[in-house]
């Protein structure tokens, strides 16, 4: 808002021969021709002729009726030539006209550009939600995914610890048995005449025994124990190769697997949420022809953008509206000259790139400077 000093006060008569810096004159029923002219020719610096009116038809009426008022007879042709730079911001061509066009414009410009600042701020705050929502998904995949390996190296644990006790123990019992038949056989090599044949009961039995032992640690393992030192390792080797193949662990490791692939599509499936509700926000076609655009598209970064548009929109009236006419005039066409200047050299740099694009000729430059084709 301007703030204006008077300084005084005083009748269009009154001051005739005064010369001030800035002179307000009011338009009102008293006043004729002359008194007009006196008015708006006592300032130095700047005259101003204020009119109490409806709308700007009704100013021009005053005027007009003002201007044939005459009650001194001093001519109105000359108070009226004197005056002519006055009544410019009430024509439709003249200074006001032309800066009140522009206000105008620079208000829907402000309005717009919060609108859409408004609209951006929806737009993150749509994507802000889907993305606290991929960052839940993310974190209740990441965890089920971990339960599902812990889970899995629990039952492979508890499982290879059971298969290592039963191995452990077949192991033993099959390496008695066939100590148990070197000691039969070494009595049947030693036994007299008479003892002979039971001797060869029992060493029949002893290996039949061994053999049934072996048979089946070789159906059940794969391999056998060497010896009583051997045992140990034995069992544990055999059965942590049979808990890879138990039912249990078969299944736990199989949730293993959904679970990491269910992690390892997420990213994508977030990506295409984003990308649908970005078509459903900019529409279909523009995000299918370039998504990467959108989804690298700031919605906070856009909605700073067109507020900064915005306050630039009001700050230009704001500069225009405490500026006389003729200086706003001025500035306008400073302004729009800029900006179409701006236009041209950026439709030709386009214009150079598309000629650079299509032109075969052209090529990038190799690594040792020189372009190729020459």
């Amino acid at each position: 808002m301007r703030l204006q000093y008077l300084g005084y006060a005083a009748t269009a008569y009154g001051i005739q021969g005064a010369t001030v810096n800035t002179a307000h004159t009011v338009l009102s029923d008293a006043l004729d021709a002359a008194a007009v002219y006196v008015g708006l020719t006592r300032g130095s610096g700047h005259n101003e002729l204020h009119v109490i009116a409806a709308d700007l038809a009704e100013a021009k009426a005053q005027f007009l009726e003002a201007m044939s008022r005459d009650r001194a007879d001093r001519g109105l042709t000359d108070a009226t030539t004197q005056a002519h730079e006055a009544i410019q911001g009430l024509v439709n061509d003249g200074p006001a006209s032309t800066v009140a066009r522009e206000l105008a414009r620079l208000d829907v410009l402000a309005k717009k550009a919060e609108q859409r600042a408004t609209w951006w701020d929806n737009v993150g705050e749509q994507l802000t939600a889907l993305s606290a929502r991929h960052r839940e998904e993310t974190d209740e995949s990441t965890g089920a995914l971990a339960r599902a390996e812990e889970h899995a190296a629990t039952v492979r644990a508890e499982t290879t610890a059971r298969l290592e006790a039963r191995a452990e123990s077949e192991g033993r019992e099959y390496l008695d048995a066939v100590g148990e038949e070197a000691q039969t056989a070494g009595r049947l090599a030693t036994a007299g005449w008479f003892g002979k044949r039971r001797a060869q009961r029992e060493h029949d039995a002893a290996h039949d025994h061994a053999q049934a032992l072996r048979g089946r640690l070789s159906s059940e393992w794969g391999t056998l124990p060497r010896h009583t030192g051997d045992l140990h390792e034995w069992a544990g080797r055999v059965a942590a190769q049979q808990a890879e193949e138990a039912p249990e662990a078969v299944e736990a490791e199989t949730a293993v697997t959904a679970a990491r692939q269910a992690r390892t599509g997420l990213p994508e499936q977030q990506r295409r949420d984003r990308l649908t509700l970005l078509a459903r926000l900019h529409g279909a076609d523009k995000v299918r022809r370039d998504p990467d655009r959108y989804l690298r598209t700031s919605p906070q970064r856009e909605a700073a953008k067109w507020r900064a548009s915005a306050e630039e929109a009001r700050a230009e009236a704001a500069e225009l509206r405490g500026l006389p006419p003729n200086q706003a005039v001025y500035l306008i066409e400073i302004k729009r000259a800029a900006a179409k200047e701006a236009r041209e050299t950026a439709l030709r740099e386009r214009q150079r790139q598309l000629s650079d694009d299509q032109d075969p000729t052209r090529s990038a430059p190799r690594r040792d400077g020189r372009a190729r084709g020459f």
